[in-house]
């Protein structure tokens, strides 16, 4: 069966997101794999504790089970329960670049979907899953779906896609097609127009028009397409998705290069950072470069 991989860092944003690729999976049929992967050394300020096997990776992986399982102690609200159709196993590993380690792992055709925190819930650069989330979902061959804290999985109902050139690619579309399908939602592609590009002839959406008028065959799901005037990318796509109460905000990229990701700032990082709602983070050529 294909899984979903959540990578954590313990954090309680991370439990937040594995609760939440817990439900999806079971609405989708798949299993979960949960992954930690540390820098090999001890965490200053934080005791050793040395349980399972005896070995550091052992008392990890015993950690990282221990993570997975609901605590009896823990209030109403932080409460859950593993599906029993959903079986969740356990990857732990000692890498110096966590995002090049998840990129290789996501890479098996055993996962459909990589799922992650946005960031830790001491902040965006308090632990590694911050910074690791950005870059894994712009270099990752898989989609990418990023959970902001304290967002609760629902099913997706309306579903907003920033609208670029990329997504009247074929590819792009059929896997958006897939997204819609899978949920019975609406779709609502949105191409946000700054001041300086309203100066000029924007095609944008007659492209994607082109696509899902004239393709073959014609999409399953109801759309809408709309330009909206806006300073700043990011906040007219949140704005946006608010006014249509949107269960899931879309974007596609083109992947970059691990490097490139962790150099170049992008959308995808100031929607990762201000989302309210799940993120999920499609990609063109998916196929260009392994970038391990």
């Amino acid at each position: 069966m294909s899984k979903i991989l959540v990578p954590v860092d313990f954090s309680y944003s991370s439990k937040n997101a594995y609760v939440y690729a817990l439900h999806l999976a079971d609405q989708l049929g798949l299993d979960v794999d949960l992954v930690h992967y540390y820098g090999g050394s001890i965490t200053p300020g934080k005791p050793l504790i040395i349980t399972g096997d005896g070995s550091i990776q052992g008392s990890v992986h015993r950690r990282l089970q221990e993570f997975s399982q609901p605590n009896p102690l823990a209030p109403a609200y932080d409460w859950f329960e593993i599906p029993e159709d959903v079986t969740v196993s356990y990857t732990t590993g000692i890498s110096l670049t966590p995002s090049a380690a998840i990129n290789k792992m996501a890479a098996s055709k055993e996962y459909d979907l990589v799922v992650m925190a946005t960031h830790s819930h001491n902040g965006p650069v308090a632990k590694w899953l911050g910074s690791t989330a950005a870059t894994v979902s712009e270099s990752c061959i898989k989609p990418v779906l990023l959970i902001p804290p304290r967002v609760q999985y629902t099913p997706y109902n309306r579903m907003v896609v920033a609208n670029n050139f990329e997504t009247a690619q074929p590819l792009v579309l059929d896997q958006l097609s897939s997204w819609a399908e899978l949920f019975g939602a609406s779709m609502h592609f949105v191409h946000i127009v700054t001041p300086t590009e309203a100066k000029t002839i924007n095609f944008v959406p007659w492209r994607l028009m082109e696509q899902l008028i004239d393709g073959k065959p014609a999409p399953k799901f109801a759309y809408e397409i709309a330009n909206v005037e806006d300073n700043n990318i990011a906040s007219g796509l949140e704005d946006y998705a608010e006014e249509r109460e949107a269960d899931l905000l879309i974007i596609v990229n083109r992947r970059r290069s691990r490097w490139g990701a962790l150099v170049h700032r992008s959308l995808t990082q100031d929607l990762a950072l201000t989302t309210k709602r799940p993120l999920l983070v499609l990609h063109t050529e998916a196929d260009a470069w392994v970038d391990y």
